[in-house]
């Protein structure tokens, strides 16, 4: 955006610390801009529409639930037996927490979460809209031709820092934990099977599908619609491109795309070839025609 800079109307513009152009403009100068930037829109964005602190009238609140200092509890969320809220977390309206959950402090449930039994969260997370967690696996064993439900009787826990986007699910384990570890932020619509274990510090985004039992190492980084099979490991710092499937295990810091995942040199090299695909047939059916033409009696 440097061609810009003379032509803004802003009063001010943040750039680079090497920035050498000059302009009618006071120039900010900051190690990152993109970072810079996120710290004035925190500088200026507007309070988010949260419960005061306390619980609302309309709640149902168990009394065997404990609630942490300055917790705010929204309209018609209820909170089962045995609930523990840390301090100042915030629980929107029209949540549901089931029995013997706990969260730490300083959590965000945005309206509608539905968090199941047993499930765990630690400080600091933060929960969209419409999300549920805890939720059975999907899991049938099949029994003279019927599908029988399997039990899931573990847990999910999810580790600090960690966003959970809006309409997303996280199934419980069938045994075990379901787990999401540290500062791993999924975006909206995504699926987490169940016993995943979801490394540090990932990225998922929009409608991802993570199968049972799959684990991810940290900074993996998956695009829209990707998606990972059931018990594999997908390695530190890969990168998925979006709609592509990993069917196997590749080295850390691989990048993938296609169907099946494989690496993105490979992808693009075959993508280029079957462009040039219908060329070729030509040539060859060419080629073909010429050396009938030469065998025949003359």
């Amino acid at each position: 955006y440097a061609s810009r800079v003379p032509l803004t109307k802003a009063a001010a513009v943040l750039v680079n610390a090497d920035y050498d152009a000059k302009g009618p403009h006071s120039l900010v100068r900051v190690r990152d801009v993109g970072v810079a930037l996120d710290w004035c829109l925190h500088f200026f964005s507007p309070e988010p529409d949260r419960p005061p602190v306390g619980v609302h009238p309309t709640a149902v609140v168990a009394k065997s639930a404990k609630l942490g200092q300055d917790v705010a509890i929204g309209a018609l969320t209820v909170v089962g037996d045995g609930v523990v809220i840390g301090d100042r977390t915030v629980i929107g309206p029209s949540c549901v927490l089931g029995r013997e959950i706990t969260i730490g402090k300083d959590c965000e449930l945005r309206p509608q979460v539905v968090i199941e039994q047993h499930c765990i969260l630690k400080d600091n997370v933060i929960i969209l809209s419409g999300a549920k967690i805890g939720n059975d696996g999907f899991g049938y064993t099949t029994l003279d031709g019927q599908h029988l439900k399997i039990p899931h009787i573990g847990r999910v826990i999810i580790e600090e820092h960690v966003e959970i986007g809006a309409n997303s699910c996280v199934d419980r384990a069938k045994c075990g934990d379901t787990v999401i570890h540290r500062g791993s932020k999924i975006d909206n619509l995504v699926q987490i099977a169940h016993n995943v274990q979801l490394g540090e510090h990932n990225i998922l985004c929009a409608q991802v599908g993570i199968a049972g039992s799959t684990s991810t190492g940290k900074y993996v980084v998956m695009g829209g619609q990707s998606g990972a099979i059931d018990h594999i490991h997908v390695p530190d710092f890969l990168q998925a491109a979006c709609q592509s499937a990993i069917t196997k295990e590749f080295p850390p810091g691989t990048k993938v795309a296609g169907f099946p995942a494989r690496e993105t040199v490979a992808y693009y090299r075959e993508q280029t070839n079957l462009k040039r695909l219908k060329k070729l047939i030509e040539e060859v059916k060419s080629l073909k025609a010429d050396l009938a033409r030469e065998k025949k009696p003359k």
